[in-house]
């Protein structure tokens, strides 16, 4: 048991898909023992596809009907309930029976007369266990072999605890990620170098369809170069937790003109879901994809806008003249003022400058 072997088993922890190759080395540091390794076994045994090594996986599935119920098998139960890192010979809890499921199948049919049993990882929902089996040609395992056994299963058993915790997380991230995708303003979680470690369905149309802003060497890329320096100056800011920087909003031209895009940096809550990278929250609107996503009535409806301010307000965001507004509504002038004093009283503003900065901006996601 080398040095090397200890730390590729723990590393499987964080990459699973290694544990063929590492079942394979501990075999071979046991004189070609054959191994089975069971994971994210739910409350009852049989639920998931083992690893194994020099064992026949057609034999676990054959017994998954029988092994199934952890309360009407005798094995099972002492096992989900043993000590961590404990190995147990067969004989310690089954005798010299081969009714129980455990021994029928995982001995008689695999063709194994020693085994070694050790719990390795148990929690509120799971229980894995590490077997060590021989056939009847080999030697039962001495003393140094069954130490040898307890000090792998210890290890392979603080991978498998990793591998639950980050499983768990990932559970969640997929949770999260699907609640994110219902939402129409864009989600994206980056980290201090700019990097995207998560996007929502509606912040990957955005990048998907390039006018200003995007993703270039998997780092978030605004073509607007003082919005650009605006968002890098925040994500080193809030990296470094400086208090002044906990929320910052910043407005980026699309590559073809019309109302800009609204970016809300914000510094997440806790260490993210998606990865512990991420120092970054940032909401990505497009008030020209809402517009004609969810229609004008449904964002002005927001302040309270009547139908006809509502129509006034759709094109006084977008910066035009009293005149032109007025031309383009077929309204009088006069008309257009009244409605635009309405609109400035209900939203809080005293002029169309302001109305426009609110306007570009003027998602409840962004206000709440």
């Amino acid at each position: 048991m080398t040095p090397d072997l200890i730390a590729d088993i723990n590393e499987c922890g964080l990459q699973p898909g290694n544990w063929p190759d590492i079942l394979r080395r501990m075999s071979a540091a046991l004189g070609g023992t054959s191994i089975f390794l069971t994971h994210e076994v739910l409350d009852l045994f049989g639920n998931s596809d083992p690893w194994v090594h020099g064992y026949d996986p057609g034999v676990y599935r054959s017994a998954a009907r029988e092994m199934l119920s952890i309360e009407r098998n005798t094995a099972m139960r002492h096992l989900a309930t043993a000590r961590l890192g404990a190995p147990y010979d067969r004989r310690e809890f089954l005798g010299a029976s081969d009714t129980d499921p455990v021994a029928r199948h995982f001995l008689r049919d695999a063709g194994l007369t020693h085994a070694q049993f050790c719990t390795v990882q148990r929690d509120a929902g799971s229980v894995s266990i590490v077997a060590f089996g021989r056939n009847a040609r080999r030697a039962d395992f001495d003393s140094r072999e069954i130490a040898a056994i307890g000090a792998l299963s210890r290890h392979v058993g603080l991978a498998m605890r990793m591998h639950r915790a980050l499983s768990r997380e990932r559970g969640r991230g997929a949770l999260l990620a699907e609640a994110l995708d219902r939402l129409s303003e864009g989600v994206v979680l980056i980290g201090a170098d700019l990097r995207v470690h998560h996007a929502n369905r509606a912040a990957t149309r955005m990048f998907e369809a390039d006018d200003g802003v995007s993703v270039r060497n998997g780092a978030i890329a605004l073509r607007d170069p003082h919005a650009r320096r605006c968002l890098a100056e925040t994500a080193r800011a809030m990296s470094r937790r400086a208090p002044e920087y906990t929320e910052r909003r910043i407005l980026a031209r699309h590559s073809t003109g019309g109302a800009r895009y609204v970016l809300v940096a914000r510094r997440p809550l806790a260490d993210s879901a998606f990865g512990f990278g991420a120092r970054l929250l940032v909401f990505l609107s497009d008030p020209e994809i809402l517009m004609a996503e969810r229609g004008s009535d449904r964002i002005w409806s927001d302040f309270d806008l009547s139908r006809a301010e509502a129509r006034v307000a759709d094109v006084a965001h977008r910066g035009m003249s009293i005149h032109d507004m007025a031309d383009a509504l077929c309204l009088s002038e006069n008309t257009v003022k009244s409605h635009l004093k309405a609109i400035y009283a209900k939203t809080g503003v005293s002029r169309q400058a302001e109305f426009v900065r609110l306007a570009t901006a003027s998602t409840p996601a962004l206000l709440d």
